[in-house]
């Protein structure tokens, strides 16, 4: 009796396995589409054609187009919400390595998260494409069943910028106020400012992204009681996003 619930286990194991990996490649065509062609081309057959399937297959897998749409955009922020934890954990590695202020690591944190949003436009194209759909489309994407599973996701994401946020405060680094308000301006204002990317190919020293989102970051976190000299130190020392680094940018970590 044991030995055929061990089997069955392992069957049902693998048949899982073949189905998450099935519905990952079918997420990577949408993203793909998605981000060369726009939302008017992404649906189930269309998806199909471009993997070879035929448009019922897919119906295996997700109800409609929006739940498909639907858990692209929950695999995009929790890739987005990994990509934030890394940069920050290494920005706080590297804040004590260099002896800096303990009361100023978060904002240290924060600071790398900065510039990780900034650059996905570059490092993590597809992504930072459905974000924008998601954010700038004044039309309901998906409906409120799948909304409701996808809001407690945005949540946690932004819930780790908020964390930050208040721990400066905490810490002294920040004066007194409203950690959400100020989680949704800075995240706004990232996110305003990082659309200037595809105004780059025009003139790039104009529409750069990066100096104006960072820009517009500190004068935020200034307004948010920062002082001064520990964003000039920030500046100087928080290095870029290790995904950038790699595509040829050049961060400056010279210790002030």
């Amino acid at each position: 009796m044991n030995i055929v619930h061990f089997v069955n286990g392992v069957h049902e194991t693998g048949r899982s396995r073949r189905r998450a990996a099935r519905r990952a490649e079918i997420l990577d065509a949408a993203a793909g589409l998605l981000a060369s062609e726009g939302l008017p081309a992404l649906t189930l057959a269309r998806v199909a054609s471009e993997l070879g399937y035929v448009a019922a297959a897919l119906y295996r897998y997700f109800d409609s187009k929006e739940a498909l749409l639907a858990e692209l955009q929950r695999r995009t922020i929790q890739e987005l919400s990994a990509g934030f934890e890394q940069e920050r954990k290494a920005a706080a590695q590297a804040w004590r390595e260099q002896g800096f202020s303990k009361q100023e690591e978060p904002l240290a944190e924060l600071w790398a998260g900065v510039g990780f949003y900034l650059a996905l436009p570059q490092t993590a194209p597809e992504r930072f494409r459905l974000v924008g759909v998601m954010l700038t489309d004044p039309r309901p994407l998906v409906d409120g069943a799948e909304a409701l599973k996808s809001a407690p996701v945005l949540m946690a994401f932004l819930g780790e910028v908020r964390s930050l946020l208040a721990a400066a405060e905490d810490s002294g680094a920040l004066t007194p106020g409203s950690a959400t308000d100020r989680t949704l301006a800075l995240w706004s204002t990232l996110q305003g400012a990082a659309q200037l990317d595809k105004l780059a190919r025009f003139d790039s020293e104009y529409f750069d992204a990066v100096r104006i989102g960072k820009s517009a970051a500190r004068a935020l976190l200034l307004g948010f009681g920062a002082r001064p000299e520990t964003l000039d130190r920030l500046e100087r020392n928080v290095s870029a996003p290790a995904a950038l680094a790699r595509r040829g940018s050049k961060p400056r970590s010279r210790r002030s």
